[in-house]
C-alpha cells in the first residue's frame, strides 16, 4: 500500500533564470569551500623539502617556525602550525618510506 501518499507523479518545473543563477552560484561556492587540511603549494613544498634535505629534522623552535611561515606565505596560505606539523609528519613519512624500502629489499 501507499500509506497516504498520492500516486500523482511529481512535476519538475523549469527554474526561472534567477533561480538557476542562484543554484549555479551555490554549486560554485560549495566546490570552492576550503578544506580544513593544509595543502602546500608546489613552491612551499619545494622549500620545506629542501630544508629537510639540508638537515632541519625535527620541528624547529618557535622563532624559526615563524620565520619559515612568513617565507612560505609569499607563495600561498601557511600558518605556523602547518610548518610545525609538516616537520613532525615528515619524520614519520621518512621512517615509513625507510621501512617499506627495507621490506621490499628482503
Amino acid at each position: 500500500m501507499d500509506r497516504g501518499k498520492s500516486a500523482v507523479p511529481r512535476v519538475i518545473l523549469p527554474l526561472s533564470v534567477e533561480e538557476s543563477t542562484r543554484q549555479r552560484d551555490l554549486l560554485q561556492y560549495s566546490s570552492v569551500v576550503e578544506s580544513r587540511k593544509w595543502n602546500p603549494s608546489l613552491e612551499q613544498k619545494r622549500i620545506l623539502e629542501s630544508m629537510w634535505a639540508s638537515g632541519t629534522r625535527k620541528p624547529p623552535c618557535e622563532a624559526h617556525i615563524d620565520e619559515i611561515t612568513s617565507h612560505l606565505q609569499r607563495y600561498g596560505k601557511a600558518e605556523a602550525k602547518n610548518v610545525y606539523y609538516w616537520f613532525r609528519n615528515e619524520g614519520t613519512r621518512e621512517k615509513r618510506r625507510k621501512q617499506q624500502s627495507e621490506a621490499t629489499s628482503m
